[in-house]
């Protein structure tokens, strides 16, 4: 299972996949890439492999750039 977690003003949002089936001995990247509409994508593909279709989407208006964050500082 892979796991992407935010947490933020007392709570946390949780979102979760089933990942493929891994290799003894193989490297992994995990990716993630947000959007500034705090759309999200995650990939787990063996080291240096292409992309291919993420494992895990969402969208969550926390990561979306403006708002009371825009200004750059922590909590």
């Amino acid at each position: 299972t892979v796991s992407l977690e935010h947490a933020s003003g007392g709570g946390s949002t949780i979102y979760t996949a089933n990942a493929p089936a891994l290799v003894a001995g193989t490297w992994y990247t995990l990716t993630l890439y947000v959007d500034t509409t705090g759309r999200f994508y995650v990939w787990l593909n063996a080291q240096y492999a292409q992309l291919g279709d993420p494992i895990l989407t969402g969208t969550d208006s926390a990561l979306a750039t403006g708002g009371s964050r825009a200004s750059g500082y922590c909590g």
